[in-house]
């Protein structure tokens, strides 16, 4: 909250806030490492070698989980646990954390998603207040980690504008969720970031 009271009335964020944000960030990486929003991905062996005991052939597709790479233990203690304090520092060996993926192939939009992240838990932090209508809801994959029931989230404006009520939808299989306030319809174009902005709303911000 100190970049939220350093702003005056109707300031926005500039680059220096977005950068002075690094325990937020902490949040949203461990959200990420908890349910990252990439389930995985397939790669092509180019050439023949052994992983933990098995013989894997040149040529051969290998799907690699980021679930499960974050949910080791040798690298996160713990790893149910939700601690932002494993990014501080120099943060997760290279390579065990991997939301984004990893190496020349790395997603381009990260750092376009860490900004978004970013802006929205400040926004959301300073001009709501707001709980969860279902307070054990699940978390389902379709292909994707979203709400089992939409993440319904009455909410009381902080600000002099009228209060919206949120929740999640979607316009069709496979399309951008949608988030609902009051009549309004707005289509949400970063997909990956806003499915880690509805964990971040439904696990950790809730008392």
């Amino acid at each position: 909250m100190e970049i939220a009271k350093s702003k005056s009335p109707g300031e926005l964020l500039n680059w220096d806030d977005i950068n002075k944000m690094k325990y937020s960030w902490n949040v949203a990486c461990e959200v990420m490492r908890i349910a990252p929003p990439l389930q995985g991905g397939f790669r092509e062996a180019i050439n023949d070698f052994i992983f933990n005991g098995f013989s894997i052939p040149k040529g051969w597709k290998l799907y690699w989980s980021a679930n499960s790479t974050h949910k080791n233990p040798e690298y996160f203690p713990e790893p149910e646990k939700f601690d932002p304090s494993r990014f501080e520092g120099n943060g997760p060996a290279p390579y065990t954390f991997v939301p984004f993926g990893g190496g020349p192939r790395m997603c381009p939009g990260k750092e376009y998603a860490r900004l978004e992240i970013l802006v929205f838990m400040h926004n959301l932090v300073k001009r709501f207040k707001w709980q969860k209508l279902i307070p054990d809801e699940k978390i389902i994959v379709d292909p994707l980690p979203i709400p089992a029931k939409n993440l319904p989230i009455p909410s009381e404006s902080l600000l002099q504008v009228p209060p919206p009520s949120w929740s999640i939808k979607r316009t069709s299989e496979g399309s951008s969720p949608i988030l609902l306030g009051g009549s309004s319809l707005q289509q949400i174009s970063g997909k990956n970031s806003m499915y880690i902005f509805f964990f971040f709303l439904n696990m950790f911000l809730v008392p």
